[in-house]
């Protein structure tokens, strides 16, 4: 199946052509800037997974290319195409999409996770970003054929950059991960690497290298000594930096956030002022504007409160069981005790917060938006009182940590993300419904579009 296209580290100038064969042989691909003469050959060694790397390119330039197999993508247009990429180290327009867990495990999120990846393949972008769980078991080979059915839709014209989730790491997945998406990862083991795209730095987190706590994600040393160095280095040479991870690092889904990856991460994220911060895992959106120790409190006794705040997305509607076929009204009520430094008394505390289900008569159902299955409708967290306060009523809050991290919106809704960089100075992100309109607050208020401007650092 196939084919799928990655961005390797000379992201403006290569591409890496892949596909995979149902059985061990050599195989070719032939590439050209002329459709009807591709005169370029790459024949690669035998195996099931193919990579062909093409080198020198040159960038903002469209290419052709084809797979020389009969790949039932290929069967309807045999020839493909991609565009290069702007040059890394210079601010340029260009935009990409976003999509977070896609997870086909039967036939209805088979077909929701092809709806969308057609969706987020398809919108405007030169790339794709995918935020982790795209399979459902990372050990199985039939879990990797389901989402084979979807990927080319998603990276057959433009490529995607992957990040690991706990579902590619289940039985020893994790390997199979790594051959199938040949990111030349900057850990021998893990799953974590960087990219520069016309000025942005994007971070790519491997949420579960520590391994010894799967479902908690633990993450080791050695990545966030590499994750400050390549936050240091984003800060003094592009203009925006964005990270993409995994693992909910705050949610107030049927799931609770990573306490031990906030203790670590928010403060580097904050020091080295990222522009934004995206991850899945929890298959809903949820959005935050949290200003890191506005409220007197940070994580380390010599943090200094932050400037401006910093926009969290959870995009983890991707095709995936949406939360409100777990426990997301069902759970016991959490409690998430965390060790905070109160910056006045110069003393630690331990702030102690609770996480309540969700309210199921909160649910609206836009007319203009594409709903699956009656149980996919658009349950939400809206947790405010009619004069724009923060309510302690939790049939109105659900989670008591809202206004601490500013929480502004929750949807239980598949949806995807774009991005678009200017060349002026801006990055817009726009947060969308299947059919591509954008989401809104229940009464339309609150248009899920965001601008980042670049940041004084």
């Amino acid at each position: 199946e196939g084919p799928y296209l990655l961005m390797p580290k000379d992201t403006a100038t290569s591409i890496k052509i892949n596909w995979v064969t149902p059985f061990v042989t050599e195989s070719k691909c032939a590439w050209g800037t002329d459709k009807s003469k591709l005169e370029n050959i790459i024949s690669t060694t035998p195996g099931r997974v193919h990579s062909a790397l093409i080198e020198g390119l040159t960038p903002n330039t469209t290419y052709y290319y084809t797979v020389m197999e009969d790949l039932p993508f290929l069967r309807e247009n045999k020839i493909q195409s991609f565009t290069t990429l702007p040059e890394s180290n210079k601010l340029s327009d260009f935009k990409f999409s976003i999509v977070g867990d896609m997870q086909p495990k039967n036939d209805y999120t088979k077909m929701t996770a092809s709806y969308m990846a057609n969706r987020a393949g398809m919108s405007e972008g030169l790339f794709s970003v995918q935020l982790g769980d795209i399979v459902e078991i990372g050990g199985s080979s039939s879990s990797w054929e389901a989402v084979f059915k979807f990927l080319p839709n998603l990276a057959a014209h433009k490529p995607m950059l992957g990040v690991i989730g706990n579902h590619e790491y289940y039985f020893g997945g994790r390997k199979n991960f790594r051959n199938i998406f040949k990111y030349d990862y900057d850990s021998e083991e893990g799953a974590y690497y960087s990219r520069t795209v016309g000025g942005v730095k994007m971070l790519f987190i491997d949420n579960f290298d520590g391994k010894s706590k799967l479902a908690s994600g633990e993450t080791t040393i050695e990545q966030q000594k590499w994750v400050e160095k390549e936050l240091k280095d984003g800060a003094e040479n592009c203009d925006f930096i964005l990270v993409f991870m995994h693992h909910t690092m705050i949610t107030t889904g049927e799931l609770q956030g990573n306490r031990t990856l906030r203790e670590w991460l928010i403060p580097l994220l904050f020091k080295y002022k990222v522009d934004a911060a995206f991850w899945g895992h929890s298959h809903c959106y949820e959005m935050w504007n949290y200003q890191y120790g506005k409220n007197g409190y940070v994580l380390n006794e010599n943090d200094t409160p932050a400037e401006e705040p910093m926009p969290f997305f959870l995009l983890g509607g991707g095709g995936a069981s949406l939360e409100s076929n777990y426990t997301l009204f069902s759970h016991s009520p959490y409690t998430d005790e965390d060790r905070w430094y109160n910056l006045e008394t110069k003393s630690w505390e331990n702030i102690t917060f609770f996480q309540y289900v969700w309210n199921k008569e909160k649910v609206f159902k836009p007319e203009y938006s594409i709903d699956f299955e009656e149980k996919d409708l658009k349950y939400y967290h809206y947790p405010f009182n009619e004069d724009g306060t923060y309510s302690n009523d939790k049939s109105i809050s659900y989670d008591t940590s809202n206004q601490w991290y500013g929480y502004q919106l929750g949807v239980n809704t598949l949806h995807y993300a774009t991005a678009e960089v200017s060349s002026e100075g801006w990055i817009k992100i726009k947060v969308m419904y299947p059919d591509g309109t954008v989401i809104t607050s229940p009464d339309g208020a609150k248009a899920q579009e965001f601008l980042l401007k670049k940041r004084n650092r």
